[in-house]
C-alpha cells in the first residue's frame, strides 16, 4: 500500500514525505507553555527536571520544543533532537538557517553569529505567522 503524506508535511529531495518522528521527553513545565515554544533547562532546578522559556539569545541552556501546551507546574511533553516539529520563531528564519533562542521567550531566532552549543535547530521551511517547520539538532 502506498505512503500517503499531508501536503504541508516537508518533502525530501526526491518529493516523498520526510521523517516526522519524533523523540518526546516529559519535564515539568517552570512556567506556562506554548505549544511550539523553545525551551531551556531551569538552571535554578539541581535535578534537571524543569522546562521554561528563556529570553536570553543563544542560551547554552536550550533543550528542545514543547509539541503541548502546559502550565506552570504541569507535565510538558519536549520533542527532542533528531525530531521534526513547528516551532515559535521570531525575525526572518528561512529553510536552511541555524536556529538558536532569541530575546523572545519561547521563540528561535537565525543567529547573527551562530555559536556552538547555542543552535538548536534547522529551519526546513521559512517562518510564516512566526511559525516554522525545523529539525532539531544536539546543540
Amino acid at each position: 500500500m502506498p505512503r500517503s503524506t499531508l501536503s504541508s508535511e516537508p518533502k525530501n529531495l526526491f518529493g516523498f514525505g520526510a521523517s516526522v518522528e519524533q523523540t518526546v521527553e516529559p519535564k515539568v513545565a517552570g512556567t506556562a507553555i506554548a505549544t511550539g515554544d523553545v525551551v531551556v533547562i531551569d538552571p535554578t532546578d539541581t535535578q534537571g527536571n524543569t522546562v521554561t522559556t528563556t529570553t536570553t539569545a543563544d542560551s547554552v541552556h536550550v533543550y528542545g520544543v514543547a509539541v503541548e501546551a502546559a502550565s506552570q507546574g504541569e507535565i510538558v511533553y519536549v520533542a527532542r533532537p533528531p525530531s521534526v516539529v513547528v516551532a515559535n520563531t521570531t525575525g526572518t528564519v528561512a529553510a536552511g538557517d541555524l536556529l538558536a533562542t532569541s530575546g523572545t521567550a519561547g521563540a528561535l531566532t537565525k543567529p547573527a553569529t551562530p555559536a556552538v552549543g547555542t543552535i538548536i535547530a534547522v529551519a526546513l521551511t521559512a517562518a510564516a505567522n512566526n511559525k516554522a517547520t525545523v529539525r532539531l539538532k544536539e546543540a
